[in-house]
């Protein structure tokens, strides 16, 4: 297969790529694999400090082609979202390798609220049950992938290389508080960007694509969470490409993910929302302010509501 990837999604987590992915995913005149509908790909993204630790480094790109193999290159724009490659140091290196033209997309929103978001996301799924955030963001400084509250945030020093190495017009950034205000219009200026129909009206426009919920079983969470465990283990020890084999040949990449959400229990819509007070959110504006003085200037967008 050797037919080029129209578009991929960068990330950030926590920032509606969810919901983008969903109304991307419903166009006709765009194609995504199946896959992708239930879990992201993070192909090209390092599972662990290891350069060589990435599925692609280990594999080589047939595999990930495959995952197009049932796409409409001829009658439409096929891709991919995965949100670990925007914080991810090596994927802009491998995209540009095998993919110098392809479109990318990225959501970005209030660091500091995109981090808190993940925190409760975590801990309501019973990930961590004993840190607040503080000492959350903190501790998670020093860990490279694992929920990496800071390193995520830093949007600026994540997209230099992509606008290094692509074309700015091959970028298109939308704020997370641009889909929250006008869902249609953001949904319209991604459209276009793909150039497809920026009229079709997604069923998901109006939806929220990850609800809020907690874990009902925190047994089942905390199995799933050790079946991750072991297989990064493994891959440590030189065994990454039979787990990724295995991940991929016994459809565990859809299955785990459909049992995660499975396991959540919505939270009643009368859920008084938890905030995160005024002192943390003061401190917090220091580990940002530079990265979002620079972001501002290299996309060319007002962020003075973030700062």
């Amino acid at each position: 297969m050797n037919k080029p990837i129209h578009f991929i999604g960068l990330g950030a987590p926590k920032c509606a790529t969810t919901w983008i992915t969903d109304c991307l995913y419903e166009h006709p005149e765009i194609s995504m694999p199946k896959t992708n509908k239930y879990n992201e790909l993070n192909y090209f993204s390092q599972r662990n400090s290891s350069k060589n630790s990435s599925e692609y480094s280990i594999r080589g790109i047939e595999p990930y082609l495959s995952f197009f193999k049932k796409c409409d290159f001829t009658n439409k724009k096929v891709g991919e979202m995965s949100t670990n490659y925007l914080a991810d140091k090596y994927s802009p290196y491998f995209i540009k390798k095998h993919f110098p033209n392809v479109k990318l997309i990225v959501a970005v929103r209030n660091p500091i609220d995109r981090a808190f978001s993940e925190y409760l996301m975590i801990k309501d799924q019973a990930v961590i049950e004993d840190q607040d955030f503080i000492t959350a963001f903190n501790n998670s400084k020093s860990n490279y992938h694992l929920e990496n509250y800071k390193t995520r945030g830093l949007y600026y020093q994540n997209l230099k290389p992509y606008f290094e190495l692509f074309p700015k017009e091959n970028i298109h950034i939308v704020l997370f508080e641009e889909i929250k205000t006008n869902p249609k219009k953001a949904l319209e200026n991604i459209y276009s960007f793909l150039n497809v129909n920026k009229d079709f009206i997604s069923p998901h426009l109006y939806k929220k694509s990850n609800i809020k919920g907690k874990t009902k079983f925190n047994w089942l969470r905390k199995g799933t969470n050790k079946i991750h465990a072991i297989a990064r283990g493994v891959e440590k020890i030189g065994l990454g490409k039979t787990i990724f084999f295995l991940k991929r040949a016994l459809l565990l990449d859809r299955l785990i993910p459909i049992l995660s959400r499975a396991n959540i229990q919505r939270v009643s819509v009368n859920t008084t929302p938890t905030t995160l007070d005024n002192a943390s959110r003061e401190l917090l504006k220091k580990e940002f302010s530079e990265d979002i003085i620079k972001l501002e200037q290299l996309i060319g967008k007002d962020l003075g509501e973030w700062k």
